[in-house]
């Protein structure tokens, strides 16, 4: 019998043919299957309609594993904002964004269960004494140990995984998000507020272990701000990160050397003008939605495939294969779930490399709500399920194409 709070599907025979998923080819000169990381690549876009085709979900993911996060120990988990989900050594760690009544300012809690769901406990807690934060906005983990980010205070708090407390190392300067790629380098995208109280004119630095500034990556002209915490992410050893609204990706390694990685062309009728560019962020995203231009918003970069969630007046899901070159392009409005009866909201937090799997959640009042409709699939998790409960974590496997 299975684990209450485990619910793995057989894998779902492929009938599909892909006839409403757009398939685009790639640059063939720049193929060069898994080996493609660290190399330029473009990849070109069709024009992004509203279409009213039907995306089955089958068409993009093979394979779905659930998670039930354990409900029944006073743990609340929003399922709003959970901006990023990381897997590490059969446990799951993830940040869930609570907003403060009547702020739009997350606190943001560290919490891990084990490969089933399992509540193991919270990692910090909120305050202003030594290994507490007030707004905790990103996470890593390093051999064996996970390390928040006080955007408040501007600190990095180090814990072991079983929650203890060991320092915290306090910047010079104001970050949004950070990443670690060895023992003595950090990267850190800058807030832009640096520019008004310090000499700092980069926002991307790398530093030591002491949060000492080595160098300056990415000159504040470059326009580099990010939208998604995971704009800025690790994968296989390099630090990825997107331009706002140049849809170029780069990359850089350990010792803070940068490259061009992909360059997604899109159709004229969704670029965004290179003059709109220089206008504040809130009126490029109104442009966005009312000429159905496009932007790129998180992307994640796997073994043998990249995801890309990219937003115009509606939301599209891009799919490139590094070992065949080629694109789905699927608007998200029309997935059907032709899997399970957790409705077809796709929220995707965070990426297993080597399985070519993306980790995701659904809230439990989405479950709940979806199984009300006439012929839904109720199974074992609907079942046991209330809207009060935790969110279930859901594992995508890319379907190979």
């Amino acid at each position: 019998m299975k684990d209450s709070h485990v619910i793995s599907l057989t894998r779902i025979a492929i009938l599909a043919t892909f006839a409403c998923v757009f398939i685009i080819g790639c640059n063939p000169d720049k193929q060069n299957g898994s080996e493609l990381t660290g190399k330029t690549f473009s990849i070109e876009i069709p024009e992004l309609k509203n279409d009213n085709f039907q995306y089955n979900i089958s068409d993009v993911f093979d394979l779905v594993e659930y998670i039930r996060l354990e409900s029944d120990t006073g743990l609340f988990i929003s399922g709003e904002i959970i901006p990023k989900i990381k897997e590490y050594k059969n446990q799951i760690y993830l940040l869930d964004r609570n907003l403060k009544p009547g702020l739009n300012v997350g606190i943001g809690n560290i919490y891990k269960f084990d490969g089933k769901g399992v509540f193991l406990g919270k990692i910090g807690r909120m305050g202003n004494g030594p290994g507490e934060y007030l707004n905790t906005r990103d996470f890593d983990i390093w051999e064996n140990e996970l390390f928040i980010s006080d955007v408040s205070t501007n600190k990095i708090i180090f814990h072991s995984l079983s929650g203890t407390f060991i320092k915290e190392i306090k910047s010079d300067f104001r970050f949004n998000v950070f990443n670690k790629l060895d023992a003595n380098s950090y990267f850190f995208w800058l807030d832009n507020y640096n520019k008004h109280v310090t000499s700092e004119d980069n926002e991307v630095i790398m530093c030591d272990s002491s949060l000492q500034k080595i160098t300056g990556i990415v000159n504040e002209d470059q326009k580099t701000n990010l939208i998604s915490t995971n704009s800025f992410s690790v994968f296989n050893s390099l630090l990825y990160f997107r331009r706002y609204c140049n849809e170029k990706i780069h990359c850089i390694d350990k010792d803070g050397n940068i490259s061009e990685f992909c360059n997604l062309k899109f159709d004229v009728k969704n670029k965004i003008p290179e003059e709109l560019l220089v206008e504040d962020m809130f009126k490029i995203e109104n442009q966005i939605r009312e000429h159905n231009y496009a932007r790129v918003y998180q992307y994640f970069i796997l073994k043998d495939y990249i995801y890309f969630e990219i937003k115009s007046r509606e939301k599209h899901l891009l799919l490139f294969s590094k070992k065949t070159g080629r694109v789905k392009l699927i608007n998200a409005k029309n997935i059907v779930n032709d899997l399970d009866e957790t409705g077809s909201n796709i929220n995707i937090s965070g990426a297993v490399y080597e399985s070519n799997t993306l980790i995701g959640y659904v809230c439990a009042l989405d479950i709940v709500d979806n199984t009300k409709n006439p012929g839904t699939k109720i199974t074992s998790l609907s079942e046991k399920i209330s809207e009060e409960d935790n969110p279930v974590i859901v594992y995508y496997k890319i379907v190979d194409f």
